[in-house]
């Protein structure tokens, strides 16, 4: 796993200091954040980061998204091979 956010995904952190943001000890942070506010550069990292199953765990308990994004990753990672 990747000790640290990428530079290019920092505009998607806007309210915290993604230096100091560590991606396994905020995986559910930084999952549901990337769902919610994607760039094809941060769903191709989130995907090399996390598994499917944990991105698909977070995807279904998160609070951080609406019904319409759950529904949408849940579509899209049913296609995914």
């Amino acid at each position: 796993m990747e000790k640290h956010i990428p530079e290019e995904l920092y505009p998607l952190f806007w309210d915290a200091d993604p230096r100091t943001i560590d991606p396994d000890g905020h995986a559910d942070f930084v999952i549901s954040r990337i769902l919610d506010l994607t760039t094809p550069a941060a769903l191709r990292w989130l995907e090399r980061t996390y598994s499917r199953e944990k991105i698909l765990c977070v995807n279904e308990g998160s609070r951080r998204l609406d019904a319409r994004s759950r529904n949408f990753w849940r579509l899209w990672y049913a296609a995914a091979p």
